[in-house]
């Protein structure tokens, strides 16, 4: 059985489990939701019916989608986020073309909420009060790049929300990067579910010195939420990644590592040091000084010349899920108000 086949004659087992306490939160969501979903993945694992088959999982799609919008959290918020990623994969493996495939991949990592205002969501789960740690300035390589804590409810007024009025001009962009909102606001973890790729044992990328992230899951879940015009500069990270796209656009540049000879990291005789631009770095040697999204200068040559021929460039929509190995370098720039979560594994 090719392995398709086999993975969803596996969810159909798990699903006629009458036992097993997920499936009995998923019938408490909808018990004929639950049977559509369940008939279809046998009707796809005989070959039989596929055409209606995957018009029911539509349908089941569109009704956990109109569920999820309606719920703030709980056991039900779960169980509809599970029927609607269980639904978007049958769906994709039905037709196993790989676009489709990796669509239902994105759709199982993240459930974006377009039918609830954005700022009146992200309020009411944090509760009032609440301040988090910002980026000032569009880019952490400048020399006036800081950090501060703001107040929440003050930084989403900051930003293009389409349930708010426009925000005022800043003379400063305020981010809110690589931070563990799931943390902070328990509320957000029923939006996200997390994919079995982030627990595969992967082979140690170029040599045997690989280490995942050091907590107990292995497993680092970061946020990333600002305005138009953000910029993350060429830079490298130690973990396998997994970048998905919640809300808005972001560019994405990349290149391979075997392009780091020719990227023109910072180094520790550098005149430029900004410790607070990177934690984990301070000597800013996983950042390139190029701006990778300008036009072709003069200065850095042996980047224009040999980098950009082997780099690759992409914008990621709502829903898109990105694989970066540890070691590529990367850029993003955001191209509207922008939500995205990284997975460092």
């Amino acid at each position: 059985m090719v392995w398709h086949l086999s993975y969803i004659r596996l969810l159909t087992e798990e699903l006629s489990d009458l036992t097993n306490p997920l499936t009995a939160v998923l019938l408490r969501c909808d018990q004929v939701v639950c049977d559509d979903l369940r008939s279809s993945a046998r009707n796809i694992v005989a070959g039989t019916d596929i055409q209606s088959s995957c018009a029911k999982l539509e349908s089941v799609i569109n009704t956990a989608r109109k569920s999820m919008a309606s719920l703030l959290a709980g056991h039900l918020l779960a169980g509809w986020i599970r029927l609607f990623a269980d639904a978007s994969i049958l769906g994709a493996l039905a037709d196993i073309a790989p676009h489709r495939a990796t669509q239902a991949i994105a759709r199982f990592v993240s459930v974006t909420r377009s039918s609830r205002p954005q700022s009146a969501y992200l309020r009411s789960v944090s509760g009032p009060g609440r301040v988090v740690p910002v980026e000032v300035g569009e880019d952490y390589r400048d020399h006036d790049w800081t950090q501060k804590l703001m107040d929440w409810d003050e930084f989403l007024g900051s930003l293009d929300l389409a349930d708010q009025p426009p925000p005022p001009k800043r003379a400063k962009t305020t981010y809110l990067a690589q931070h563990n909102l799931l943390i902070q606001f328990p509320s957000l973890r029923a939006d996200i579910i997390i994919p079995d790729y982030v627990y595969a044992c992967m082979d140690p990328p170029g040599s045997a010195g690989y280490r995942p992230p050091g907590n107990e899951e292995q497993l680092l879940i970061n946020m990333w939420l600002g305005p138009q015009g953000t910029v993350s500069p060429a830079h490298t990270d130690p973990y396998y990644n997994l970048f998905v796209q919640v809300v808005g656009r972001k560019t994405v540049w990349l290149a391979p590592p075997n392009m780091t000879s020719f990227m023109y990291p910072y180094s520790s005789t550098d005149a430029f040091h900004n410790a607070a631009a990177n934690s984990e770095e301070p000597s800013m040697s996983n950042t390139s000084r190029v701006d990778v999204f300008s036009v072709e200068t003069d200065e850095f040559p042996e980047f224009w010349n040999t980098v950009v021929p082997e780099a690759k460039m992409a914008i990621l929509e709502p829903g898109d899920l990105l694989y970066i190995p540890p070691g590529w370098w990367h850029a993003m720039r955001s191209e509207e108000t922008s939500f995205s979560v990284s997975l460092w594994f």
